[in-house]
């Protein structure tokens, strides 16, 4: 059992009445010290700094009796605008049967050792920023706005409340006409979301820049007529340079950046070298995993951590059931000599632990409620056992999943893969089709029908080590089908 269970995760909030985010917030229990903890991570949004904030709490049992009300303290801060802080932090709740919670920010102490009183401020719930890409899908419309912007254009600019996030991720108050941290100014960053404009722009940029190579090119043709020969040894010295010596340079830096663990660097400058050496060999190695997903069609929320080989380690993730039962789970993995062994999920009331095979195509769960543990042992009679039986084709693509043991009938999913387009029909006469697109080994788009509801954050990874049946969202779509796992 591990030492800190999840008892309950806390949505963001915000308030336009008090100068700090909450960002996110979790109740949890202490298995070892038999102590119920509460935790949160703040954002301030204030041009001063804090040093201190106080809290109201009132903390209910599993059946939702009152507990205790009490105030607590987070204390000795020295965090200014834009900093994130308290998650390093834990708070001893007093009584450890608390199983819900109930908080109100009470004061916040700024540097100055202002005291600000927040009691009764309106908290409301933080939305999210939304991906820059969801407005601007074309490629080359993005480099053309990333071109007028700045190359850290990853939002689009909203409002809520009292406050608007700009397009660079930062906060900022409604009365601040720039961004605080980047300086646009926002009405002009909103102007140039008009993508018919966008694209007249990059029309006419493509047309000078075509014009401009023109030009050089008549005037290259020139020098080349009037130079003779001396012009030609110059111009064999520029190629020699332009085509092999720079190129040969930043392949380099681009392995040396690998080595420092620049990824993000070596990527771009492995990418802009093409098929330059052997440049492609370490391009096959970049793998942009995901960090975090939101399914706001299906009420999904993923968060998965990764080790430095770009193995998946840990996976949380929360959905929402058919009768609006909110499903909790944890799962993490366990790895022998670079492959996948055993994972182990935990819900609110279960616990599922699978065991993988030497070859990935067999994987044995046994589950059980956790209200069935009796000193620390599970009568076999209550426990539930299942097999997943999956293929592979040449490229380590899922092919089929059979799922057989402790149901009526076994459960089978087939998968077609059209082009970089993965086709998924269940057994269950549902109809339901998943389309899946890779671009550049990232995962571009899911459910056609729904892609717009789907949010991906990202990590790049550089590793030649990941298993093709590690990770359910890399290569591994099957994981999708979460009924089975609850």
């Amino acid at each position: 059992m591990e030492r800190y269970e999840t008892l309950r995760v806390l949505h963001p909030i915000y308030s336009n009445n008090a100068p700090v985010f909450v960002l996110a917030g979790q109740l949890l229990k202490d298995n070892v010290e038999d102590v119920c903890l509460l935790q949160l991570k703040f954002q301030n949004v204030d041009t001063k700094a804090i040093k201190a904030i106080s809290i109201f709490a009132k903390t209910y049992d599993a059946f939702g009796n009152l507990l205790d009300v009490g105030e607590y303290s987070y204390l000795d801060f020295k965090d200014g605008r834009d900093s994130i802080f308290g998650n390093d932090k834990v708070i001893e709740l007093r009584n450890n049967q608390t199983r819900d919670i109930e908080f109100r920010i009470r004061q916040i102490v700024l540097y100055n050792d202002q005291v600000l009183d927040v009691s009764d401020a309106k908290w409301e719930t933080l939305p999210a920023q939304t991906p820059l890409t969801y407005k601007i899908t074309d490629p080359k419309l993005m480099e053309q706005y990333r071109l007028e912007n700045g190359p850290k254009t990853n939002f689009v600019v909203k409002e809520f409340g009292d406050y608007w996030y700009c397009t660079c991720g930062a906060v900022n108050h409604i009365k601040e006409l720039n961004c605080h941290s980047c300086r646009k100014n926002k009405a002009e960053l909103e102007a140039t979301y008009d993508l018919d404009a966008l694209a007249e722009r990059l029309e006419r940029r493509l047309y000078e820049e075509e014009r401009v190579k023109q030009n050089q090119a008549k005037a290259r043709k020139r020098v080349l007529i009037w130079a003779g020969s001396a012009l030609a040894a110059a111009l064999c010295v520029f190629l020699l340079v332009t085509q092999l010596i720079l190129p040969y340079k930043q392949y380099r830096q681009a392995l040396a950046h690998i080595t420092e663990g620049n990824y993000e660097t070596a990527y771009t400058e492995l990418k802009e070298l093409g098929s330059f050496f052997d440049s492609e060999k370490y391009m096959d190695n970049f793998r942009f995993l995901p960090t975090h997903i939101e399914d706001e069609y299906n009420d999904i929320q993923m968060d998965m951590k990764y080790d430095s080989a770009g193995r998946l380690v840990e996976e949380k993730s929360a959905f929402v059931l058919d009768d609006g039962k909110t499903v909790n789970y944890k799962t993490v993995y366990s790895y022998k000599e670079g492959k996948l062994v055993s994972s182990v999920t935990e819900t609110e009331n279960k616990v599922f632990n699978a065991s993988y095979s030497e070859d990935g195509k067999t994987v044995e769960c046994e589950a059980y409620n956790k209200a069935d543990i009796q000193d620390g042992e599970v009568d076999p009679e209550k426990k539930e056992n299942y097999t997943y039986t999956l293929t592979f084709d040449e490229f380590h693509n899922v092919t089929s999943v059979e799922l057989t043991g402790d149901y009526e009938e076994t459960h089978n999913y087939a998968y077609e893969y059209l082009d970089k387009e993965l086709e998924i029909s269940s057994s269950e006469n549902s109809g339901d089709k998943y389309y899946y697109f890779y671009t550049d080994g990232q995962l571009d788009r899911i459910r056609d029908e729904y892609d717009d509801n789907i949010l991906l954050t990202n990590k790049l990874f550089y590793t030649a080590g990941i298993e093709p049946y590690v990770g359910w969202w890399y290569r591994n779509p099957w994981y999708l089908f979460v009924e089975n796992r609850v």
